[in-house]
């Protein structure tokens, strides 16, 4: 895990700690979409429904990972059809669902995912509301 910034389009940034994917895996030079996901449960239907191809989804519930992931609840086994980013407050490492077969940090790096958590979703979440059609992009923080 590496710390990472979510940076709008207007400039606002936000700092986490990356899981998923490794973060060299997106592309600074694009800013995609930025939405928010108010679902209390299928986060990992949201990363496979190719409606949020390409994407940033901030989730507006506070923790992802606690389920963790199993083969039913994926909708587009195509990994193209999946978000480029997930953000998120908490992030759990250690799912305690029956139904688990394997960790979000898991299935993100097989769909390459970027996750960033620590964040501030609720502030998030309120400037996605109020902007409207809003951009961002995910860039490491480079340390010296």
């Amino acid at each position: 895990m590496s710390k990472a910034y979510l940076i709008l389009d207007d400039g606002t940034k936000f700092e986490g700690l990356t899981f998923g994917a490794d973060i060299k895996t997106v592309d600074k030079s694009n800013k995609v979409e930025t939405v928010f996901f108010t679902g209390m449960t299928g986060f990992q239907e949201m990363l496979t429904d190719p409606k949020y191809r390409g994407k940033i989804v901030v989730s507006t519930f506070p923790i992802a990972g606690s389920a963790g992931v199993n083969d039913e609840d994926v909708i587009s086994n195509d990994p193209n059809d999946s978000p480029v980013g997930y953000i998120v407050r908490e992030y759990c490492d250690k799912p305690s669902n029956f139904r688990a077969r394997g960790t979000i940090d898991e299935f993100m790096k097989k769909r390459g995912i970027v996750g960033l958590y620590g964040i501030d979703t609720r502030r998030l979440t309120r400037i996605l509301r109020d902007k409207g059609h809003t951009k961002g992009f995910i860039s490491e923080i480079c340390e010296n």
